[in-house]
């Protein structure tokens, strides 16, 4: 899992359900260390990346480092047709609400765990 600010935080409580219940080890990082600590990456491994505008520069490297070392990349996201979701294999949108500028982040982060948990099942599907 790799996300930045309160996306980060969402991804923390993901960490803790996807290994709790799919019982798959999970490693989580900041966007912005994610690409310069070289992480080890299986072919094929799931790489989530979570974001609200979908745009953040970090977490976007950190989307294409992944790609580079050919891992799967699910994003989960406020804005579908923003660059990171365009950029990864597969999409979840975090949040359907008219107006999504308008959620205070507050209530942002549990939407996008929810997705995070979703996606701890098998993957071989996206």
């Amino acid at each position: 899992i790799v996300a930045c600010g309160t996306s980060y935080y969402a991804g923390l409580v993901a960490k803790y359900w996807v290994e709790q219940f799919a019982r798959v080890a999970v490693d989580i990082d900041v966007a912005s260390e994610f690409r310069y600590r070289e992480p080890v990456l299986e072919p094929g491994g799931l790489a989530l990346f979570i974001s609200q505008s979908g745009e953040t520069a970090d977490t976007l490297e950190a989307v294409r480092h992944a790609r580079q070392q050919r891992a799967t990349v699910l994003a989960i996201c406020n804005t579908n047709g923003a660059q990171i979701p365009r950029e990864s294999d597969a999409v979840r949108e975090s949040i359907r609400r008219a107006n999504r500028a308008a959620a205070a982040t507050t209530l942002r982060a549990p939407s996008r765990r929810t997705p995070a948990v979703e996606a701890s099942g098998p993957y071989s599907t996206l």
